[in-house]
């Protein structure tokens, strides 16, 4: 994962997802500095603290996900 300086247009950071690949769907929890990452190789969902890169969870899905969404309003994750 790039973490990129949208002024500058600059990497300023990578982190790893630790071991699952083929990163595609995305959903981001600003309140709580999450990012839900969905990855195909394993099907991982993982799960970022946005502060500071560290993996705080990765939960095994089924298939080849297409999209991920965070519902901000029930602290969901679809």
């Amino acid at each position: 994962m790039a973490v990129i300086d949208r002024k500058k247009g600059e990497v300023i950071a990578t982190w790893k997802t630790d071991g699952a690949f083929g990163n595609f769907p995305m959903a981001f929890d600003e309140a709580n500095h999450r990012l839900f990452i969905g990855c195909r190789i394993p099907s991982k969902l993982v799960v970022l603290n946005t502060e500071s890169g560290e993996v705080v969870a990765k939960i095994d899905i089924s298939g080849d996900p297409d999209d991920v969404f965070y519902d901000s309003k029930r602290h969901r994750i679809y």
